[in-house]
């Protein structure tokens, strides 16, 4: 079985040899009069998004990815594009939507907050990036997402958990090595932690296509091998 898995972020680059290929792709943007537009263009520019496809890649080959380009040269959108992408996703039936992104402004929190209420219902995953555990930012914090931050202690293949704080579990926060390029010089950070987790979450999918969030953090709780209370 495979897995559906929408990636918002910089777009991403289906030749590349550690994504070969996507199920489908597209972009949303603010056109000059603050209107959202949909566009059929998810060309990666910066190579952020294509960087987290590859680490799900290794995950979980079997899925079926979905570039959701929201950034273009820079990684930052507006939150109602934010939420036009969310939207497109949960339309569109994805199981995980992986977010390398985040806000602590509050006049946004109530609309973010709510169409994670509606992934949730639906039992849509979504895995969201914070820079640390207490990192205040939406929507990693909301309990209807999984919050992942950068943990230095994992490896790609371990998770840490943290009880005690809305930033739930710690991962590895590096992307896959590219033969050539230093790996100090590489992409790092919570972005790709949280793309370790939805890879890792994609498996238990594959598995058991009931499964549901509750009962998915219940399993990464008991396979974290570093617990922080």
């Amino acid at each position: 079985m495979s897995v559906k898995i929408a990636i918002i972020d910089s777009g991403i680059n289906p030749d590349h040899f550690h994504v070969d290929g996507i199920e489908k792709g597209l972009g949303f943007y603010l056109n000059d009069k603050k209107q959202i537009m949909k566009s059929g263009d998810f060309t990666d520019i910066v190579g952020h998004g294509t960087a987290i496809a590859g680490i799900i890649k290794k995950k979980a080959p079997f899925a079926k990815l979905y570039a959701v380009k929201i950034f273009n040269q820079k990684l930052t959108a507006s939150a109602s594009v934010l939420i036009a992408a969310l939207n497109w996703a949960i339309d569109n039936r994805m199981q995980i939507v992986n977010l390398s992104l985040g806000t602590k402004l509050l006049k946004y929190k109530k609309a973010i907050e709510q169409i994670c209420a509606k992934a949730y219902k639906k039992n849509i995953f979504i895995v969201s990036s914070a820079k640390h555990i207490l990192d205040i930012t939406f929507p990693a914090v909301f309990n209807t997402v999984i919050g992942v931050c950068k943990n230095p202690d994992c490896n790609e293949d371990t998770i840490a958990y943290y009880p005690k704080n809305s930033i739930e579990f710690g991962a590895c926060g590096m992307p896959r090595a590219i033969p050539g390029l230093p790996q100090e010089l590489n992409f790092s950070g919570a972005s790709f932690a949280a793309a370790h987790i939805s890879g890792i979450i994609a498996s238990k999918l594959k598995k058991n296509s009931n499964a549901n969030i509750k009962g998915v953090k219940r399993e990464l709780t008991a396979e974290s091998i570093n617990v922080y209370e």
